[in-house]
């Protein structure tokens, strides 16, 4: 019976099993019938997806966060005579509609889904339960071949030695470890090798041009500039241009869509971590979209000015971006 239960630390293995299901199960033709995602929902919409009917042409696949009915809460999302309902429904269920339950745990906090509740066990005997957990940083044998597969599947080449680096500087969440393999990849390019010493400087660039970041949205133009400086000094102006382009385009995905989503639908669609979206969301909260949109247009400018040579200092440049943004 398609019936699962995927919980854990690890957003990004559930995730990657997710999409094994859309490839194998909707075989590519991916449409608002036969693909939806839910957000604990309460007890009649449940019920109807559980006794959804299969489609004419083929399968449909059901993405339910599920948190509130699987881990200990202190008020129940269901009674129990709705949870004797659903348990029923669970006997009933189409093999043709494959439905997935999420719990995703965040980081670092000891929760698992209450094994001794009638849900649990319902679902453990006609579908199928698994754990996806972050690695433990001595568990070297385990991530490295999947990190060496997701440098594969980004087309760039990268050695144990860099991984152990890029390990001890990251941590071992495989979300966190993507994040950073898709800057090394810009940062790299043309080269496809990434050697322990680019993980090194592109984890010190990193956190200054999220400091830039910041005081940029609270308007603090002058330390802007100071911070500026000291980075031009150790860091190439293209590097810079890079990172700061990324976040903004990242923090201009999270106000549009935040409008209208949760953190939690947003980092499943940008396949981001939840948490670090909500901590996103909180620190743009207060700069318009419009700004963000108007920065984002001036580094593009500024960037081609200077690859152009219309412009031959970096900080004219950058100052540019700051005036043309009005932050100050």
């Amino acid at each position: 019976m398609p019936l699962y239960l995927f919980w854990g630390d690890e957003d990004y293995l559930i995730d990657k099993e997710i999409s094994k299901l859309k490839k194998n199960v909707l075989k590519g033709d991916i449409n608002a019938l036969n693909y939806k995602r839910y957000d604990n929902p309460k007890f009649q919409e449940l019920e109807g997806i559980l006794r959804t009917t299969p489609m004419l042409f083929g399968d449909s696949l059901h993405i339910i966060k599920a948190d509130k009915y699987f881990l200990n809460q202190k008020k129940q999302h269901l009674s129990d005579e709705e949870i004797t309902s659903i348990a029923k429904d669970f006997e009933l269920v189409s093999d043709r509609v494959h439905i997935v339950f999420t719990c995703r745990i965040p980081k670092k906090e000891d929760k698992k889904p209450d094994s001794r509740k009638k849900l649990y066990k319902t679902l453990a005997k006609f579908g199928t339960i698994a754990q996806f957990s972050a690695f433990k940083s001595y568990e070297d044998k385990k991530y490295m071949p999947v990190i060496q597969e997701m440098a594969k599947d980004k087309e760039i080449d990268i050695s144990k030695d860099t991984i152990k680096t890029l390990v001890e500087i990251s941590g071992t969440y495989l979300i966190d470890i993507n994040s950073q393999l898709e800057k090394l990849k810009l940062y790299a390019y043309p080269n496809k090798k990434i050697t322990p010493e680019m993980v090194e400087k592109i984890s010190t660039v990193n956190d200054d041009v999220f400091t830039l970041v910041d005081l940029m949205a609270q308007g603090n133009c002058e330390v802007f500039m100071d911070k500026l400086t000291n980075l031009l000094e150790k860091s190439h102006y293209l590097e810079i241009f890079a990172l700061l382009q990324t976040m903004i385009h990242k923090f201009i995905q999270l106000k549009h869509y935040s409008r209208t989503m949760s953190a939690y639908e947003i980092g499943t669609k940008l396949g981001q971590n939840p948490y670090r979206v909500e901590l996103d969301i909180a620190k743009i909260s207060a700069i318009p979209l419009e700004k963000l949109i108007q920065i984002k247009q001036n580094l593009t400018i500024a960037e081609f000015k200077l690859k152009s040579g219309a412009i031959e200092d970096a900080y004219l440049a950058f100052e540019q971006v700051i005036l043309g943004g009005k932050l100050c």
